[in-house]
């Protein structure tokens, strides 16, 4: 791991609230926000349809950006987590979309 890389990861794990991070370039899987437990991030070599992945210590997420924030794959989480993950994206969409097209230079 890049230094850049762990300083962008322990600016995050300081931070108790919401936090957009690390600048483009910085890894192939930049965390993009944090918020609890949900981690927020891109596959850098990936589909090109916008689409945004959370991941916590039990279970992943898969959600679409575009046309319309739609759950396209889980694992191991449940109901309520699901719910407060879609409620997170819907708050931030704007902002996912903008790190998108930095990161994937659109």
């Amino acid at each position: 791991m890049r230094f850049r890389d762990l300083a962008c990861f322990n600016t995050a794990l300081l931070n108790l609230n919401i936090d957009y991070l690390c600048p483009k370039g910085a890894s192939m899987s930049p965390t993009i926000l944090l918020v609890g437990k949900f981690r927020f991030f891109f596959n850098s070599r990936e589909e090109t349809r916008r689409h945004v992945h959370i991941m916590t210590s039990d279970g992943t997420a898969k959600i679409w950006l575009e046309p319309a924030i739609v759950l396209a794959e889980v694992y191991n989480m449940s109901s309520g987590e699901l719910t407060e993950i879609i409620k997170i994206v819907e708050e931030n969409k704007d902002g996912f979309i903008e790190r998108w097209n930095q990161h994937f230079s659109m």
